[in-house]
């Protein structure tokens, strides 16, 4: 099954928070399949919520229901390249996201790596989005107390405007 298929399949209906990676790893280890950043999301969001899921799937699940998704600047796997070859894949990636940030319309977007930023504020930008657009760090290298930290008011805030999340 592809990655694209998987993701699709959590796409809800609505979105109200629409969280923007850099790509999917080159590992295969996919956010829709399980792995770290689903691990620390699930805790952010078990945080916000008071809920404890029973598994990924579960969590999965309920983030879909919720009006979450997750997308990715570049859609082929990049953090392998070196930094010159990713800021190239980022830049050839601001038009095509922008169609599907079109196409998606969220509430708010949470940019999950501030080394794509500009990209992805780019994106937004070009699709004609007016929704909030916040910037966390990846859950990786240090970083996965501050991802949390910062992701459970974005989820808590969200809940108070929709009551789903």
């Amino acid at each position: 099954m592809s990655i694209e298929f998987i993701r699709r399949s959590y796409r809800p209906v609505r979105i109200r928070l629409l969280l923007v990676g850099e790509s999917p790893p080159a590992s295969g280890d996919f956010f829709y399949t399980g792995g770290n950043m689903t691990a620390f999301t699930e805790t952010a969001f078990s945080r916000a919520t008071g809920r404890d899921y029973s598994s990924p799937e579960e969590f999965l699940k309920a983030f879909k229901r919720s009006g979450c998704y997750l997308e990715d600047l570049c859609r082929k796997p990049i953090n392998k390249q070196s930094r010159s070859e990713r800021k190239r894949a980022h830049g050839a990636s601001i038009i095509p996201l922008a169609a599907r940030l079109r196409q998606l319309n969220p509430d708010a977007v949470v940019i999950v790596m501030r080394a794509i930023a500009l990209p992805v504020k780019t994106a937004v930008t070009t699709a004609g989005l007016s929704c909030p657009v916040y910037v966390l760090p990846f859950p990786g290298n240090g970083h996965q107390n501050t991802y949390i930290k910062q992701l459970v008011p974005l989820i808590k805030q969200r809940s108070r405007k929709t009551r789903s999340i």
